[in-house]
Order: structure tokens, then sequence, then C-alpha cells
């Protein structure tokens, strides 16, 4: 699943997540320079987490390769599960 994100018709993020059972993987969040003030991550992964959960992915998985990103991606919900390993529960799995 590819989510191409613009802001004010402007492109400015790419998120790709790879679906597996009731779990996301994230494969890429990439936002340009300009747009690295969280509002991209911030509209996929909370503003429409509806989005991702109609299409069955209630956890999202990824990995934190540097310590920046680990740090974006826990202010995104992410909690670390183990060492440069990150899951965010979207609902509860049940």
């Amino acid at each position: 699943m590819s989510i191409f994100i613009l802001r004010d018709t402007v492109p400015s993020g790419l998120i790709i997540l790879r679906p597996i059972n009731n779990k996301g993987e994230v494969l890429l969040d990439y936002a340009l320079e300009d747009y690295r003030d969280f509002i991209t991550g911030s509209f996929v992964f909370k503003n429409n987490a509806d989005l991702l959960l109609n299409r069955g992915m209630k956890v999202l998985e990824t990995k934190g390769e540097t310590q920046p990103h680990i740090q974006y991606l826990q202010q995104m919900g992410f909690i670390e599960v183990s060492e440069n390993h990150l899951s965010d529960q979207i609902c509860d799995v049940g």
C-alpha cells in the first residue's frame, strides 16, 4: 500500500506499507526536507488511522535505524518492543 501525500498541492511525502495479516510493515516513511515537521506522518498515522484499519492493519511495525528516526517514530506513537524494532497499535487487536 502506497500513500503519496500532498500539502497545498505540493508533494511532501511518501509512505509505503506491506500488509501482513492484521499488521502493516512500514517499508518507507519519507518526507521532503521542507516538510519534516511531523505533519505528514501525523496525517497518516494519527489523523487518518481509519484508512489503515479499513485495510485490516491494526498494528504497524517498523525498524528505527538511527536515534533521530527512533525519536520521530516514538513521537508518532510507536513504542520500542526490542532493539531498533518499534510497533504502534492502531486499535485493540481482538
